[in-house]
This record gives C-alpha cells, structure tokens and sequence, in this order.
C-alpha cells in the first residue's frame, strides 16, 4: 500500500514546488507592474522573471509604454511649439519686417536648442542681375559668417537648399563651416539643418540652424513643418510691406497724374485688396477679444479680484471681492490698498517692499491675511500679477484671490480648545505692540470693564503708572512683539483701581510667514489664594482642564 502512494506523494510534492514557483512569478509580476503604472520605467525584470515568457512580454510591454511616452512627449513638445510661434505671428502686427524675422529666428533657435542660425531670402535684382539669397536675419554667428551674407544659387549648403527645394541634414561639416562662440573658447557645430521656405512649391528663402549637438529626428520635423508657417508669415510681412510701399507710390502719383483715370482705377484695386486685409485681420482681433471677454467672465463668476495703479490705488474690482470684504464699489475706488490691512502692517517696510515688488513687475502669490469693513480679520488665497504694456512698463496690477477664512480660522484657531479655556480662564488679545483686539467676559467681569472701554486701548491701562514708564515693561512687550512668550504672577488694576494678581501666559500668535500678528493672554484670578502663588495651581488647574501638557528637564528629558 506504501509504495503505491509514494509516486503521488512526489507528484504532489511537485505541484506544492511549482504552485509557489507560480505563487513567486505571479508576485514578482504585480510588483513589476505597478512600477510601470507608477511610470516607472526604469524597473528591471526580476531574476526570477527574466528567463520566463511572462518576463519577455512584461519587457515589451516596458518598452512599449516607454516608446509610446516618447512619442507622446515629442509630440506635446511639437504641439506647444506650433501654438507659441503662433502666439508670437499673432502679435506682429506692429512689428517691422527686421523685427518680425529676428523674433522668429530667435525664438526657433533657442526652442530646438540650437546655437546658431540665419535666415536667407532671395534678394530683389535687376533683370540682367543674377538672382542671389541674402542674409536678412542671424542669431549668434561668429563675425566671420557675417562677411558672406550674400550666396548665390546653387552655391553652398544654402544655395543647394534652394535650388533643390529640399531640407539637407548633415552632421559632417567641412572645416570651418562655421565657429560657435562661448566664454569656454571657440567650438564647430556638429550639426547643421537647412529648410527651404517654400509657398505653393515656390522656394524664396531658406532658414539654416547649427548647434553642437545631432537634431533628433522629431526636432527636424517640427523645423520642416514650422518653415512653412515661416514661409508664410515672412511673405505676409513682405506683401504688406509691399503694399504700403505701393500705396505711398500711388499716391505720390495720383497727386502727380491725377488725369491718369488708368492709373486711378489700378490704384482704387490696391485699395480694395488692403481694406479687405484690414477687415481680416479686424476680425481675427475681435475673434482674440471675443475669447479674452469669455475668459474674464469665468474669472468674474468664480474668484474675488480687484485691480490698482502700480502704486497700490485702487481702479476696479469685482463683486465677489465686495462681497468677500463687505463693501460697496463707490467706497474702494480710488483708495489705496493699505485699507484692507492693519495700520501697523500698512506702515510697515515689508508692505512699502511688498509695493515696490509689484511696480517693479515682481509677481507675489500665497496666503495673506487682510481685514474686511468691520476691520475683522480675513484669510485670501491670492496672486498679485503686474501686468505691462509693450515697452515693458507695468501699468496696473491684478489681483485674484478666493477666501479661505473659514478653513484657515477652523485650522488655526482651535475652536474646541478656545471653548473649553473661555469657560474657565480669562482671556484677551493684543497686537504685537499691546493694542487691545478682544477679551472675553471672564476677563471682562474680572477688570471689570465693558469691551468698548479697552478695545483699541493699550494694555498699560492695566498696570501701575510706574511699571508702565518702566524699561523692564518696555522689554516685556518688544520680547511679545519677537515671538517670545512669557509666564507667571502679574499684578494688574481694575477700572475702579482695585489690585488683582494674575496666573497668566502670554504666548505670541504667528501667521503662515513666521510673522507675529497677536499676543494671546490665558489667566486666572489668585488673588484670593495668595499661598498657592508660587506653585500657579489655580492657572494650571483651568489649562489642564482644556490643554495637553507636558514637562521637560532643560536637556530635553
């Protein structure tokens, strides 16, 4: 009987080997693929993956998603591109033909991180003159290259660009091509890509890029495709150029030959042919209008924003803004931004560099704390962006924010706390340089005050006029004022000039910055229990009632 289980014993034994072989494969396989979900695909195979078949798909899988990010990359690279050479022959309206070819250049160069470049076009002859290509824009050639900015056709790199209508790609340069300029000497390119700019098959021009490296194969794409939009806003600029030549001719010669009614009719058909380019181009500014309207809408509806004057005057603002602080427009118009901050933040060398900042075309953006109508504190999530006409000036300054008082007060405030130690203790609070915000009705009944008697007062109005004039007093407060707390037996007047003796701690608030914005004082009442002044049981006793505590030896323990 033993012997006719032992071959079932062993092939089970087999299957219990090969499940967890499968067990460590399926495993190993998991983990791999999440690091290539996780975009990781710099993963290798596990050894024990590597020899199997799994192993194999699960690599050209690797190499797949790779390719394919690749690919997504090049293209996304391509497409941005395509729309910020766009964007700049959207603004060259006002521009010069010298102008436009230098931006275009420039801004090609420096995008395929190219180290050289120049742009030929086919230079206006005489009928018995030899057509030639004429350097009319280059970027950071050698002076050297500047001496031959005339090439004929056929001659050359360049020449044979044109005349094969064709893009000619070479990394063999012949010697002294061309020479790279930097602080580390002088370098040849590596590499150098020549595009014909060609309009319905009609080559005028051709643009050449050199750099120190090879031009990837999507790169030279992107040159190749982009010279066409080249070709075709180089022509457009040309013709318009053109034109206004023209028509400064046709004048000249109307006021000349003014009999001429030929001469007339030709001159009225230019005319035409420009009032339609103007109404094109009219009709494009209210498409980008159109567009920017839209976008300033859905800007209005969802966020708070108010525009200034460099200098912190206010122009506009929205109402959501109004809504945020509590005010009507007629009353922020024309006031300067200092009245949505406290007055001593306002005077402050911080918000005077905080201005200076933005005039001089410095963005700020983050957390601020401002104040509403009722001067109650209020939190912004905003961005200060200076905006700037063409020569570089800023003109004005937009702020857009969203409020987030509510979630930064429940994050900062403690509620549940500030409950809890508003039933047992005395509290107020104070600006860093003792001016009296709020107290609660504890502290209230215990000085025996109203809050409209002490809010906005200081708190010297507490204490002897003789600790007041005090340098110690005066230290107390510039200690508050640098983030240092301060604990202990304090000894205070009522306002009918009864002496108290306070348990109390006054520890200093910051803001997100670091920055000291108030001075909280907890406090209890021992006036009564003068013996248990040095152990401080009646403070402790309302602070373990609401707080967490905990006590350290100096080193730490």
């Amino acid at each position: 009987m033993l012997k006719s289980t032992l071959p079932w014993i062993k092939e089970i034994d087999t299957l219990k080997y090969q499940n967890a072989n499968l067990h460590q494969l399926m495993k190993e396989t998991n983990a791999f693929i999440h690091q290539i979900a996780d975009g990781n695909f710099n993963t290798e195979l596990s050894e024990g993956l590597k020899d199997s078949a799994i192993g194999e798909t699960l690599d050209q899988l690797k190499n797949n998603l790779l390719h394919t990010r690749e690919e997504a990359s090049q293209r996304n690279w391509i497409n941005v591109g395509q729309a910020e050479f766009a964007e700049i022959l959207r603004n060259k309206t006002s521009l010069s033909f010298e102008q436009v070819t230098d931006r275009i250049l420039s801004y090609l160069v420096k995008y395929v991180g190219a180290l050289q470049g120049a742009i030929f076009l086919v230079s206006d002859t005489l009928e018995d003159e030899e057509p030639s290509l004429e350097m009319i824009s280059c970027y950071a050639y050698a002076r050297k290259k500047f001496l031959q900015q005339k090439v004929g056709i056929g001659e050359g790199l360049t020449g044979q660009c044109f005349q094969e209508k064709a893009p000619i790609y070479i990394t063999d340069l012949p010697e002294g091509f061309a020479t790279i300029q930097s602080g580390l000497g002088d370098s040849s390119p590596r590499a150098v890509y020549l595009s014909p700019l060609m309009i319905n098959e009609q080559v005028f021009g051709v643009i050449e890029l050199a750099t120190l490296k090879d031009f990837e194969p999507h790169q030279r794409d992107f040159i190749q495709k982009l010279s066409e939009s080249i070709a075709a806003s180089i022509k457009g600029v040309q013709d318009s150029e053109k034109t206004v030549k023209l028509l400064e001719e046709s004048q000249e010669k109307a006021n000349q030959l003014l009999a001429q009614e030929e001469e007339m009719r030709q001159n009225n058909e230019e005319l035409i042919a420009t009032q339609e380019e103007i109404a094109r181009r009219n009709q494009e500014i209210e498409e980008a209008n159109a567009e920017m309207a839209g976008l300033l809408t859905w800007i209005d509806v969802t966020m708070a924003k108010i525009e200034f004057l460099p200098n912190g005057e206010i122009l506009n603002v929205n109402a959501n803004f109004l809504k945020t602080t509590g005010y009507r427009k007629e009353e922020v118009i024309g006031r300067h931004h200092r009245m949505f901050v406290s007055p001593s933040h306002a005077s402050s060398s911080q918000y005077q560099q905080f201005w200076d900042d933005l005039a001089a075309g410095k963005p700020s953006n983050g957390t601020f704390q401002r104040v509403d109508k009722q001067d109650n504190p209020i939190w912004l999530n905003a961005i200060y962006n200076p905006i700037k006409d063409r020569n570089g000036k800023v003109v004005k300054v937009i702020k857009l924010a969203t409020d987030i008082t509510t979630e930064r007060e429940n994050l900062a405030s403690g509620e549940g706390l500030m409950a809890g130690v508003n039933a047992t203790m005395a509290t107020i609070e104070f600006l860093p340089n003792g001016e009296i915000l709020k107290a609660n009705e504890n502290f209230l009944q215990l000085m025996q005050y109203d809050l409209s008697e002490i809010q906005g007062q200081h708190h010297r109005m507490f204490v002897d006029p003789e600790e007041a004039n005090s340098e110690a007093y005066a230290n107390f407060w510039t200690g508050l004022a640098s983030g240092e707390s301060s604990t202990g037996v304090f000894y205070r007047r009522t306002s009918e000039g009864r002496k108290v003796i306070l348990n109390a701690i006054y520890s200093p608030i910051r803001d997100a910055s670091g920055k000291v914005v108030k001075v909280m004082k907890l406090a209890t009442d021992i006036t009564d229990e003068r013996e248990n002044l040095a152990s401080g049981e009646g403070l402790m006793a309302g602070v373990n009632a609401t707080m967490a505590t905990i006590e350290f030896l100096p080193n730490g323990e």
